[in-house]
């Protein structure tokens, strides 16, 4: 089925997008193992969704018969809407006769986020006496609105030959194959939806958080202040986490959490802020910032508060987490420069944070899939096991959004007891 029109399908059971993608990638390796088994059993396979048919094997695979009902346009869309029927009808035995007096296996695979599939397979001729009878009435159909399409089918009903029966080996097959697109279905679709709606609530939860949270610090006199200050914190850092996740699984739920209004912004406040928001994770681990030139951002940018903020924070919690003393008496150091104008000459003025440390790198082919969802390079897996990847991918959709870019660069400096330390910078470019 072409894809067009198995998105069309999707969208008419309401599907939301993140389903429907996780359902058509998973599509193509189900329809590479249904043509297999048809093929190497001559058992021809017809799929149908909310009784849509979304699969056929080749032609190939059908006897003479079927095959000829298939290539008249009339005959495969009576084949077709019989098909459809039957998989709607829930009271359809296992093994039955098709409109044509073919015999028909049945396998049901139900998923929570896309409804029933139905496996109708086999189309044997079987000799029986409801098969010949069904047989005769749809060629005397056939024959008396087309008389020569009716004694092709003739032709190809006396061709025929081999078992009238499906083999319970087949049968069984049949089964397993089902079970496997059960199980691969669950592990791809309804997992990202799980996924997906668990980060939503999660999202929904640290934003009242948050905000209880700002209310409690209000609400406090100015000596318990700061016994707020930690909770307001790593509400926010959570925030950040969970809006990652949600942000890679499914765009469509991320932005009815977030809505994206460009504002104007003083980039160096939030900069400022957002360090501040780390230092206390910083002290923990002994790192100290170092801040340049944020005084050159005199301009507002116009930006989103809350997305350049998560940008930010990716950056600074990699820095952190993969930022180390190269030598005992060094001081674990995170520079955080402002670069305006950052490439002069370029077609648009441009301006930039730049983000370093020196720790845990990227070799020079990691730093070409770097910015790839998912991604961690090999010094980072070994030594911090804990992460997902998905900051930096995160980071370079929020500059798109934003109309400006990621740079990253990543060069070997020494060996501390055979580890290499990389000096590790990433640019958040802005224009202005």
């Amino acid at each position: 089925m072409p894809l067009t029109d198995l998105h069309k399908v999707l969208d008419e059971i309401h599907c939301e997008a993140v389903v429907k993608k996780a359902f058509v990638d998973v599509w193509s390796l189900v329809e590479v193992i249904l043509d297999s088994f048809a093929s190497a059993m001559r058992l021809p396979i017809f799929v149908y969704l909310h009784g849509t048919n979304i699969f056929t094997s080749t032609l190939e695979t059908m006897p003479p018969f079927c095959r000829a009902m298939l290539s008249n346009p009339t005959c495969a869309s009576l084949c077709y809407s019989d098909g459809a029927a039957r998989s709607q009808d829930a009271s359809t035995d296992e093994i039955h006769l098709c409109h044509a007096g073919l015999v028909n296996g049945r396998v049901s695979i139900s998923n929570t986020h896309v409804g029933e599939i139905v496996i109708l397979y086999g189309s044997k001729v079987t000799s029986t006496l409801p098969a010949v009878e069904r047989r005769s009435q749809l060629l005397q159909r056939i024959k008396s609105h087309d008389a020569e399409a009716g004694h092709v089918l003739e032709s190809a009903l006396q061709s025929g030959d081999g078992p009238t029966e499906i083999g319970i080996q087949s049968t069984n097959l049949m089964k397993a194959i089902g079970r496997i697109v059960q199980q691969l279905l669950e592990a791809t679709v309804t997992s990202q939806s799980l996924a997906i709606s668990m980060a939503h609530e999660l999202s929904q939860m640290l934003l009242s958080l948050g905000l209880y949270a700002r209310q409690l610090r209000e609400a406090l006199p100015r000596n318990l202040d700061g016994e707020s200050a930690p909770l307001i914190n790593e509400a926010r850092l959570g925030l950040f986490v969970v809006h990652n996740f949600l942000s890679h699984l499914s765009e469509q739920r991320y932005m009815q959490v977030v809505k994206a209004a460009l504002v104007p912004l003083d980039l160096g406040a939030i900069v400022r802020e957002m360090v501040d928001l780390y230092e206390p994770q910083a002290q923990r681990k002994g790192a100290q910032f170092e801040i340049l030139g944020l005084d050159y951002l005199t301009s507002p940018i116009k930006g989103h508060d809350l997305e350049i903020r998560r940008a930010i924070h990716n950056i600074l919690n990699n820095a952190l987490k993969y930022s180390y003393h190269s030598v005992p008496e060094a001081t674990r150091k995170i520079r955080i420069r402002a670069k305006v104008p950052y490439d002069p000459g370029f077609r648009q003025r441009r301006l930039a944070i730049q983000f370093e440390n020196y720790g845990l790198g990227l070799t020079s082919e990691e730093l070409k899939l770097a910015l790839k969802p998912g991604f961690r390079g090999q010094q980072a897996a070994s030594e911090v096991p804990i992460g997902s990847g998905i900051g930096l991918s995160e980071v370079v959709k929020i500059m798109k959004l934003h109309g400006g870019d990621v740079r990253i660069d990543s060069k070997a400096l020494h060996a501390k007891e055979g580890t290499l330390t990389y000096l590790t910078r990433v640019d958040l470019i802005f224009p202005y």
